[in-house]
């Protein structure tokens, strides 16, 4: 029961995520122009997996997509061969009926980690492709390469905490901060965030500090935030 209900909300969180993008280009674009004092990763990777002299590519959009489904035939494999382990070992299973069950391709449609690929990311490059073949924007194809990112970073920080709880909760971790606030320290010689927005409440106060106006939902250059510091905000 419990594994059907993670199965609900995998899907509805990936389904919200191309939903939202579809409705509004500004969901796909998560921050502002970036600062020569931010680590360019995500940059340097968009640049090296989809880019050719600053244009998106299809030769190297479709090559990415061949290496994405591979990584999804490859997770799955991963996938089947830890199952039959933890049968065997923690369940105490016979080795060739816990192979013949986990080879099942129907025992493993419900995996979150596939379906992300399924639903989601392989999806989202499809379109991708399909936008560049049309002669789209940079900045709609940009707004799809955030969003993809968005998901696709999740498979390289996944949970680091093994617990005995379902999918690794970390249910300790989250009981100790009802009790506990979350603690941050700041650093001045740290660059600012890059994905903060113009809010309705402060909008006037902005445009006068900024001295220009500025619109509801804008994200902040770096030279703004450092503007904006200055002068106390």
């Amino acid at each position: 029961m419990l594994k059907k209900i993670w199965y609900i909300l995998v899907v509805l969180f990936f389904a919200k995520s191309s939903f939202s993008f579809s409705s509004s280009l500004r969901e796909g674009i998560d921050r502002g122009p970036i600062s020569t004092r931010h680590i360019p990763v995500v940059s340097e990777f968009i640049e090296a997996t989809f880019l050719v002299e600053k244009k998106f590519d299809t030769n190297k959009i479709e090559n990415f997509l061949k290496r994405l489904k591979k990584e999804r035939k490859d997770l799955r494999e991963d996938l089947v061969e830890t199952k039959i382990i933890e049968d065997i070992e923690l369940y105490t299973k016979k080795p060739q009926k816990a192979i013949e069950k986990r080879r099942d391709k129907k025992k493993l449609k419900g995996e979150p980690l596939l379906i992300g690929f399924d639903y989601y990311l392989i999806p989202k490059i499809e379109t991708l492709l399909q936008k560049v073949k049309a002669d789209a924007s940079y900045e709609e194809c940009e707004g799809l390469v955030a969003d993809f990112i968005r998901g696709y970073a999740s498979y390289f920080a996944p949970n680091s905490v093994r617990t005995i709880f379902p999918f690794d909760a970390d249910v300790l971790r989250a009981v100790k901060h009802i009790f506990k606030s979350f603690e941050f320290t700041k650093s001045e010689s740290k660059v600012e965030a890059i994905n903060l927005r113009v809010d309705s409440n402060n909008q006037d106060e902005l445009s006068r500090l900024l001295m220009r106006n500025v619109t509801v939902g804008e994200y902040f250059s770096d030279s703004d935030l450092e503007t904006l510091k200055k002068k106390g905000f």
